[in-house]
């Protein structure tokens, strides 16, 4: 079953058979059943429309946005934030290719990371304050975000020791990850992140992987990038392998010698691969680091996506629209991005499910 939601219709499939409402024009079968609200609200006009409930359909609790039973959950919780711009086509020009990050944009692990560095950073204060009789400040989200979120692994290992004024050799890249160095610290960092994937696997956004499909149909090339070392293994848990024209991860910045975010080298490469210069391309991000690497790097459009409730940091940051969730962005008829509501509590129908 897919479903497609745009300003006039809603097109379902089952078993090859075509199923669609446009605005006073529903087609179904008697084995369709089921009363589904807004379809085209946008467009000032309001409707009811057989849908297949059988196939897994239901309306937003908020604003009646016809979306499936998978997608019901990340469209519920978008509407707990407000975007930071909403209802607005994006400068940038028309849309040539779009480069996504992975954890927190594509897949559902930058709470798995989040975990598995407060797992690390808690466990090393805790014996480091028991051994020196320091002050235990443990590791919180905001440190995560503002010193880790998005940085290669080392990197992010030796912004937040800096904050607490910690200062570690940096040892080499095959550290035990018992070592007290900047190397081990991460290397125990990433045992406990693969160990969590082992048991859990990971889960993808489901919204941004039916954008991806939209710009594949479009014939816009993707690429999805990743300071991570781990990049493929999480897409192939996350079911996405595949989907993407190219991929750029922290292998590929060890290989190549590409400095992580928020340089925008990684998203330089993913654009010179796809063959778009950069301000023909537009980057997705959800870390501070990521949009503040594509506002350097010169990308036409810049769109952050705030999970985490701070929309204003990540426009200060060079997001150009700041967004709660994928499902909320689309390419609009003249072949921009631009926002898909103008106010999501206000009851206005977004453009694509």
């Amino acid at each position: 079953m897919v479903a497609h939601l745009d300003h006039q219709r809603i097109v379902l499939w089952i078993d090859d058979d075509r199923y669609f409402h446009e605005p006073c024009a529903t087609e179904a079968t008697a084995e369709v059943r089921g009363r589904c609200g807004t379809i085209a609200r946008s467009r000032g006009h309001e409707c009811t429309a057989l849908v297949a409930e059988v196939m897994g359909l239901r309306p937003c609790r908020v604003c009646e946005r016809i979306v499936t039973r998978e997608l019901a959950h990340e469209v519920d919780d978008a509407h707990r934030a407000q975007p930071l711009v909403a209802g607005t086509t994006v400068d940038g020009g028309k849309v040539r290719a779009v480069i996504f990050d992975t954890d927190g944009v594509v897949t559902r692990t930058a709470t798995v990371h989040e975990e598995a560095w407060r797992a690390l950073f808690d466990g090393y204060l805790t014996a480091r304050a028991q051994r020196l009789g320091e002050e235990l400040i443990p590791f919180s989200s905001d440190d995560y975000r503002l010193y880790v979120d998005g940085k290669p692994r080392f990197d992010g290992v030796a912004s937040f020791l800096e904050s607490r004024n910690i200062d570690l050799e940096r040892g080499s890249l095959d550290d035990h990850p018992d070592a007290e160095t900047v190397c081990g610290l991460g290397n125990r960092k990433n045992q406990i992140f693969l160990d969590e994937l082992r048991r859990n696997g990971a889960a993808p956004y489901e919204s941004t992987l039916v954008l991806v499909r939209h710009l594949r149909d479009l014939d816009i090339p993707t690429a999805v990038v990743s300071a991570s070392e781990n990049c493929a293994a999480v897409l192939e848990a996350a079911g996405a392998t595949g989907l993407f024209t190219a991929r750029v991860d922290g292998l590929d910045a060890a290989r190549l010698g590409l400095a992580g975010k928020p340089d925008p080298a990684l998203f330089l490469e993913a654009a010179g691969r796809l063959g778009v210069e950069p301000a023909g391309c537009t980057v997705v991000e959800d870390a501070l680091a990521g949009v503040e690497a594509g506002r350097r790097g010169g990308f036409g459009v810049v769109v952050g996506v705030d999970r985490t409730g701070h929309p204003a940091a990540l426009a200060d940051h060079g997001a150009d629209v700041v967004v709660p969730d994928l499902a909320w962005i689309d390419i609009g008829d003249d072949g921009r991005w631009q926002t898909a509501t103008t106010t999501i509590a206000g009851g206005r129908a977004p453009t694509r499910g």
